[in-house]
């Protein structure tokens, strides 16, 4: 998941800084979505939104996903809703498991779709600009369906990777003097779920969110923002009673999978989550099959 992140000030009673977030399971692997909000910001001239990737296990990230989705098609079947788009989906959709979900994945379909999809904006990202792009259907935020995420969704690093890049045409590289390291996160900060945990982690991940924000302001402005991080960081409120949906909770949803599905899975992201710990540190998982 990718929240993009404002922070605003209540004009009424007290001033008070609050932060709004805007959050979705599609933005991180979308082939469009960081090409449509780096537009819209550059268009809009404004900074870059601050970005935060919420990151779990990429095996508990794909059983949860796989449910949730079944879930919604249960509920579509409920309403009648019993035919499927096979011209944007393929007759194979939708797969019966979890291993026919990660085949359908890596399928020349699925992959020719997503490409598709993203080459409508990359071809020219810097024309991207001056340009005014319709969105086919081919090109929503997945491709050949909900279930051609299995095995995409979890590709944490290279779905950031690929957003950074996005930023960095448009916000960096038409100005020679901010240059920067390829490899350092400019755009994108990385929470992992189980930070959500812990009061202190979540605290001082926020913190730095609030930073980021506070240094956007001028003036007086800015040090009224510097105060508030200030307050925030010496208050007691605890964060880690945090709500999440009953679909995410912790289960025991790894019994769905047979011996050979779940390494199958965990070789299928282990390097990417060896690149996830290069690009931002210690992950909370394990990244080697076994």
């Amino acid at each position: 998941m990718i929240r993009k992140c404002c922070w605003w000030k209540k004009d009424q009673p007290a001033r008070k800084p609050f932060l709004t977030f805007d959050g979705s399971a599609q933005y991180l692997t979308s082939p469009s979505t960081p090409y449509l909000i780096a537009q819209a910001y550059y268009e809009a001239n404004l900074p870059p939104p601050i970005l935060v990737a919420c990151v779990r296990d990429p095996i508990d990230q794909t059983l949860s996903w796989w449910e949730y989705e079944n879930n919604a098609m249960s509920w579509g079947a409920g309403m009648g809703l019993k035919e499927w788009n096979t011209e944007l989906r393929s007759v194979k959709y939708p797969p019966i498991s979890v291993e026919e979900a990660l085949d359908f994945s890596l399928s020349k379909f699925v992959k020719d779709s997503y490409k598709n999809a993203e080459k409508i904006f990359a071809i020219e990202a810097k024309d991207m600009r001056r340009k005014k792009v319709s969105l086919p259907s081919g090109a929503m935020t997945w491709p050949a369906g909900q279930l051609s995420g299995i095995g995409r969704n979890g590709l944490f690093a290279s779905n950031i990777q690929r957003y950074e890049s996005v930023f960095r045409t448009i916000f960096v590289e038409t100005n020679a003097s901010q240059k920067i390291a390829k490899s350092k996160l400019q755009f994108v900060n990385v929470l992992p779920l189980e930070y959500l945990a812990s009061n202190d982690l979540l605290k001082n991940f926020l913190t730095s969110i609030l930073k980021k924000n506070a240094e956007r302001k001028v003036g007086l402005e800015r040090s009224y923002f510097r105060n508030a991080v200030k307050n925030f960081q010496c208050s007691s409120v605890s964060l880690s009673n945090i709500h999440r949906n009953s679909i995410v909770r912790k289960r025991n949803g790894r019994a769905m999978l047979s011996d050979e599905t779940y390494a199958r899975l965990r070789e299928h992201f282990r390097e990417d989550s060896s690149q996830l710990e290069e690009m931002f540190g210690r992950i909370p998982w394990e990244c080697k099959s076994n």
